[in-house]
């Protein structure tokens, strides 16, 4: 125990406690507020087909295609509160990121055909180490308790699979099984699709015939369908970004692409060019598979920063690899006067247990300091404004587009929410466009003839709101403000 227990092992729970402490912060997202409450009813009454949450759009159809997340979301907060949800979110994604450096360390191994434990390897190590430090900590922008959780656990789990198919083949039969899971906890189903495809294609190409990962693939295609809504539900993602829907990305913040004006937006930029510089400076070439899906990936997490989080995934075993390969000569400098003191030493071992117990304790600081006042981010939420209007009991409420999901959780019945996907994109620009002052909103007010109406405080619309001669102010605190249309 004392040989395999080293420097390694708390390298490596050093960066699990990375990636579980940025999961450690108070629930904020407001879309998780919709996605609680239908999984309480689903807990109930099964998924809804229809729309029992607005006033615009009551009784159409709806396909909710997220529906077993909503179930696992609504069983864990009814046993354990908003803070099982949040631990929740932490050991989702946490394990997400230790199957991704299990991905690294492999790939970036496999050059020199040596243990995970040899000296050889240690460069390999280290730099997966590095790589999935660094993506965990760039995605953490996106971190929430909402559906995309699993799928990146998922995407991570797909990626351990694949590359373990030359060693371990049966490990493909349970590719079917993950994305009917996968289709009825998210849509970002289609990427695991399109990444599964590619290796598929790849290996067939290879092989000049049909290959079992080809036929594993077709047996997944035809998976896909067991869900609650058949073949509705595999080609909804598509129908969502090919629609007039899309346009409301243009508005959505998480829909935009990266700041790099921002600490995440440098970071992104640091590691774009540490891992092109390795693919052109290895001395071994990057496969065209992992070229495309890097430069794919790239592609999609420079159009929306919704979609880093799965480019730091993909792209991390390849450029595991590559830098390791790049930085291998000084690394094997370092391990060979490192290692075997680390090995040896019964200090330093004793030294690694009381690592780890700092690692851990600090986790517990951690929490115990972040929620020492509550789970809920109070000064992102309209919470005592959220209250009033459900006792006001509107029958038109207009209310910012992403006070939607708290509004629906709280049971008023809304105008708009994040589900972007059921809204047209005509009445989502109509909104956006009319609530944001880029058009004159007063023939807006009019048309949907308002009786009540819930802003931020600070935003354009409450200062039209408070020049106006036909709505009334009936309440306003440090984020919101009431205001009621004037007979």
């Amino acid at each position: 125990m004392q040989g395999k227990f080293n420097i390694r092992t708390v390298l490596i729970v050093f960066l699990l406690s990375i990636v579980f402490i940025l999961n450690l912060t108070k629930i904020s997202d407001p879309d998780f507020f919709w996605h609680l409450k239908t999984g309480e009813i689903i807990a109930s009454s099964g998924a809804p087909s229809q729309d029992g949450f607005s006033w615009t759009h009551a009784g159409q159809n709806w396909l909710d295609h997220e529906w077993l997340s909503q179930l696992v979301f609504y069983a864990v907060f009814k046993h354990t509160g908003f803070a099982g949800l949040i631990l929740l979110k932490a050991a989702v994604i946490t394990g997400a990121f230790f199957m991704v450096f299990l991905v690294c360390l492999k790939k970036s191994s496999s050059r020199h055909g040596a243990s995970e434990t040899s000296d050889e390897a240690l460069p390999a190590f280290e730099t997966s180490v590095f790589v999935t430090a660094l993506g965990g900590a760039l995605s953490s922008i996106t971190y929430s308790v909402r559906p995309q959780l699993f799928s990146f656990f998922l995407l991570a789990a797909l990626l351990m699979i694949l590359y373990e198919k030359e060693k371990q083949s049966r490990l493909l039969r349970i590719i079917p099984f993950l994305f009917v899971l996968w289709i009825n906890l998210h849509g970002m189903f289609v990427i695991g699709m399109a990444v599964l495809t590619v290796f598929a294609v790849e290996e067939t190409l290879l092989k000049r015939k049909l290959s079992t990962l080809g036929i594993i693939t077709l047996i997944t295609a035809f998976a896909l369908l067991i869900n609650p809504y058949g073949f509705r539900a595999v080609i909804h993602p598509f129908k969502y970004l090919a629609g007039s829907t899309h346009l409301h990305m243009n508005y959505i913040m998480e829909w935009m692409s990266p700041d790099f004006h921002s600490v995440y937006g440098k970071g992104l930029i640091i590691y774009i060019f540490i891992s092109l510089s390795s693919f052109i400076f290895s001395p071994e070439k990057p496969s065209a598979r992992d070229l495309f899906l890097y430069f794919m990936f790239l592609a999609s997490a420079l159009y929306s920063v919704r979609n880093l989080p799965l480019f730091m995934i993909i792209s991390s075993p390849a450029a595991a690899k590559h830098i390791a390969l790049c930085l291998a000569p000084f690394l094997k400098r370092i391990a060979d006067k490192t290692s075997p003191a680390v090995i040896k030493s019964k200090a330093l071992c004793a030294l690694n247990y009381l690592l780890i117990a700092a690692a851990l304790l600090i986790i517990i600081m951690t929490f115990r300091k972040n929620f020492r006042d509550g789970y809920l981010q109070d000064n992102q939420l309209p919470r005592n404004s959220a209250k009033e209007i459900a006792a006001l009991n509107p029958e038109k409420l207009l209310h910012p587009y992403h006070w939607g999901g708290y509004l629906i959780y709280s049971g008023v019945k809304v105008f708009i929410d994040g589900r972007a996907d059921f809204y047209s994109g005509e009445f989502l620009e109509d909104f956006f466009q009319s609530t944001e002052l880029m058009k004159n909103p007063g023939g807006f007010l009019e048309e949907n003839n308002f009786d009540f109406i819930l802003w931020e405080k600070a935003a354009p619309l409450a200062f039209y709101l408070s020049n106006s001669e036909d709505w009334k102010l009936l309440r306003s605190d440090e984020i919101s403000v009431i205001y009621k249309r004037k007979l």
